[in-house]
């Protein structure tokens, strides 16, 4: 069982570890279904850069970027007490 994910970066973390590690089940403790399924559509590969979480409205933006280049935006939603989530990734275009 995966541990709790009291705070928006570690839901990040999580996700990303489980999405490096080809691991679907982990990446479900992190993030709600439809999240897992955009970010498994990329290619698993090293985190080049991880940026603060940042309060955007109802949820916080945590930005990646990886070894080629790639950029998103993993975004978590939840409470210390409730657990934090990503609920969706987007890219800067979204």
């Amino acid at each position: 069982m995966a541990a709790a994910a009291t705070s928006p970066r570690r839901a990040a973390k999580g996700l990303i570890d489980a999405w490096q590690a080809g691991d679907r089940a982990a990446a479900a403790n992190y993030a709600r279904p439809q999240a897992v399924q955009a970010l498994f559509k990329l290619p698993a590969e090293a985190e080049q850069a991880v940026g603060p979480c940042q309060q955007d409205g109802e949820t916080f933006s945590c930005p990646y970027s990886t070894a080629s280049g790639s950029f998103f935006f993993l975004r978590a939603q939840g409470s210390r007490t409730a657990d934090y989530r990503v609920v969706e990734l987007t890219t800067p275009t979204d």
